[in-house]
């Protein structure tokens, strides 16, 4: 019944097969000789000492419960395995990818953070973002975003970008960045788009 000890001294080459009960912290240093670590209760862990309990964490065996993962900034989290619910919260200065969150169910960006991502991921993502700090989306083009839910979310543009209010509702301020954008033609997306827009 593991909940944070050291086990990184085990000298045992055969399977080491870890079960996490409630409360439990997974740290990769020291599950370092786990073969298996199965969750049998509400489990946290930092990002940076999760991903290396197996490549991208594919050690880790959710088991039906839930992960809460806290610091998260680029680590790559595609590999966790089994049933459950991967929760993460965001540090300043994140990065976030899709292929490396694919096992996230809810993706928070923290209170006075900022976290970047493009827009491919963002519309990937959709309402599994959420959380009080600024989303910055880069690479507009014409991708559904209205379903983020995150307190700021600012966006720049592509080349060619076609803006629309119903796709970005969710959007408080949008840079025209490279090239040109163009505007779906109706009063509602005029007022909206105008309001948020600058170049």
């Amino acid at each position: 019944c593991y909940i944070d000890s050291d086990l990184s001294g085990l000298t045992n080459n055969g399977t080491v097969l870890v079960n996490a009960i409630v409360g439990a912290a997974l740290d990769e240093a020291k599950l370092s000789d786990a073969t298996s670590v199965v969750l049998g209760g509400a489990a946290t862990a930092e990002a940076s000492k999760l991903d290396g309990i197996g490549t991208n964490g594919v050690k880790v065996d959710l088991g039906g419960q839930t992960l809460t993962v806290s610091g998260y900034v680029g680590e790559n989290l595609s590999g966790l395995v089994g049933e459950g619910l991967v929760n993460v919260t965001t540090a300043n200065g994140a990065t976030l990818e899709a292929s490396k969150l694919s096992t996230a169910d809810s993706i928070t960006v923290a209170g006075l953070t900022t976290s970047t991502v493009s827009a491919v991921d963002a519309a990937t993502f959709g309402a599994r973002l959420s959380g009080t700090g600024t989303l910055t989306v880069s690479g507009y083009t014409n991708q559904e975003l209205s379903d983020i839910t995150t307190t700021t979310v600012n966006v720049t543009t592509a080349d060619g970008a076609v803006l629309s209010s119903s796709k970005l509702s969710s959007v408080d301020a949008i840079l025209i960045g490279a090239g040109k954008a163009t505007l779906n033609i109706s009063t509602e997306d005029e007022l909206f788009l105008a309001d948020r827009s600058t170049v």
